[in-house]
């Protein structure tokens, strides 16, 4: 059902959110196998512990099967995309309130679900606006880079597949190839950040 850690192919992708709706505990599995990581990460890199990034990923969970069960709603992002977007909200609250964990009740308020819409759209943007700088990128940096942030190849995968002698080299092309875009992001004075 999934390659490469992300869940993809309409119909596999339309299945795996129709079990999820049903509350199926393998599809729950499998979304913590490959989005907890993620989750993990932004926790993490704002001094929050692993048993914090377990709690908010709980909460993540919480929050996505809520709006699952919403008759009217679709999902219009990745689930990659929503579950990131539900990561940075919770995030910046507990932030905001000195590291309190956000309550039950305001997780599930209407107020949060449609801040975490918000923000799922500014994701979708960032992600459209990314994908336009990579489109413009030589052929073979859109392959690395697919390869790279897309299959999660790790560097000795991607040295061994390219090529490359050294892992410095394949990491050396990395930088390169993440220099044209940001080359390209400067020339038309953007503001991207991701």
């Amino acid at each position: 059902m999934e390659k490469n850690n992300q869940i993809s192919g309409s119909d596999v992708y339309l299945n795996f959110v129709d079990e999820l709706k049903v509350e199926n505990n393998s599809a729950f599995m499998q979304l913590y196998q490959y989005y907890f990581p993620t989750v993990k990460k932004m926790v993490l890199s704002h001094k929050g512990s692993l048993d914090d990034a377990k709690d908010v990923f709980q909460d993540v969970m919480i929050v996505f099967l809520e709006k699952l069960r919403q008759e009217n709603f679709i999902l219009s992002a990745s689930i990659k995309t929503y579950i990131y977007a539900v990561t940075k909200n919770l995030v910046l609250k507990t932030k905001k309130t000195d590291g309190q964990r956000t309550s039950l009740d305001y997780i599930l308020s209407t107020d949060f679900l449609l801040e975490i819409d918000d923000t799922v759209e500014e994701e979708i943007s960032k992600v459209e606006k990314l994908e336009e700088y990579i489109d413009q990128i030589s052929l073979h940096c859109q392959k690395f880079i697919h390869d790279v942030y897309l299959k999660n190849k790790t560097i000795s995968q991607i040295q061994k597949e390219y090529g490359y002698t050294t892992k410095h080299n394949a990491q050396n092309q990395k930088y390169k190839c993440i220099e044209q875009i940001k080359s390209l992001i400067k020339k038309n004075n953007g503001n991207f950040s991701y």
